[in-house]
């Protein structure tokens, strides 16, 4: 069984932040985008164990210079699971 090690490195870029989806479907390619990403990670791996850093802007996280968060999510996803499924 393939695992990947993954750390999340939380830092603040010196680059302006990102700005909000203009739209639902602008939104929608951020997630997608995002999640082409992530799934990448656990291709691009030949060996059986890997380790991968994954930098997080803390502003993307509703965290910065204030004292208190201040997210503004710009979506919501809704997932569901069904533990009658049987495992093999």
């Amino acid at each position: 069984m393939k695992r990947v090690d993954i750390t999340y490195r939380y830092e603040t870029r010196d680059t302006p932040a990102r700005p909000r989806p203009s739209d639902s479907n602008a939104a929608l390619d951020r997630l997608n985008d995002g999640n082409r990403a992530f799934a990448a990670l656990l291709e691009n791996s030949a060996n059986e164990h890997a380790e991968r850093i994954i930098s997080v802007d803390l502003r993307d996280l509703g965290l910065g210079d204030t004292k208190r968060p201040n997210q503004r999510p710009f979506a919501a996803i809704l997932g569901c699971s069904d533990a009658r499924v049987q495992l093999n």
